[in-house]
């Protein structure tokens, strides 16, 4: 009886394990288009704000992204400068506008990544990050986290594996033993039993 549980057990933790590791397989060879902003500090002075913005924008899954378009939006500012570092290789088309920053490339290849930088003034409080807009063909950016990018190494999916399979092996003993203390009773139970009616028996 426990052998039948500790094998449904780990066959279902098998499928599960593969399903999960399938899809993120396959997620991983969409493209995963995600972009890197962090707060600014203005400088102040009697005449305006200043702050530099960076925005980085980078292509996580495994293939190719075409038609990224970046748009960065700044409220309450001007834009007195801007620039991308970008891979030499890559093509790339900007547009600056009195309050916006627009970049166009062809194609992002995996792990390639674009770097927008940004001097805007103001004479009001600036924000401490422009509004981001990132979109491929396809696909829409998104902002990353600190997990983002990070994949689960083979031998975390092995203690992850072993540690299910302990699991089980410990819920199938568990299981065994208490079988056997209940055996063990209802036993000891039918054996007192007879005893008792033997007892009677010969009394009578």
């Amino acid at each position: 009886m426990v052998l039948p549980i500790l094998i449904t057990g780990i066959v279902t933790i098998v499928v599960g394990i593969i399903v999960g590791l399938s899809v993120n397989h396959f997620q991983m060879r969409e493209p995963k288009l995600v972009y890197y902003a962090e707060d600014t500090l203005p400088y102040k002075s009697p005449t305006g704000d200043t702050a530099i913005y960076h925005v980085k924008i980078e292509n996580l899954g495994k293939e190719a992204t075409e038609e990224v378009v970046c748009i960065l939006a700044f409220e309450k500012a001007t834009i007195e400068q801007s620039r991308i570092i970008v891979d030499p290789s890559i093509d790339y088309s900007e547009i600056v506008g009195n309050n916006s920053y627009r970049v166009d490339l062809p194609s992002l290849n995996p792990h390639e990544s674009a770097t927008l930088s940004v001097l805007a003034s103001g004479t009001d409080n600036l924000p401490p990050r422009p509004e981001v807009s990132l979109r491929g063909k396809g696909i829409t950016g998104t902002e990353a986290t600190k997990t983002t990018g990070k994949e689960t190494p083979w031998w975390g999916i092995l203690v992850a594996i072993l540690a299910s399979l302990a699991g089980v092996a410990s819920g199938g003993l568990t299981l065994r033993y208490t079988l056997m203390k209940m055996r063990k009773s209802i036993s000891s139970g039918i054996g007192a039993r007879g005893g008792t009616e033997r007892s009677l028996g010969l009394s009578m």
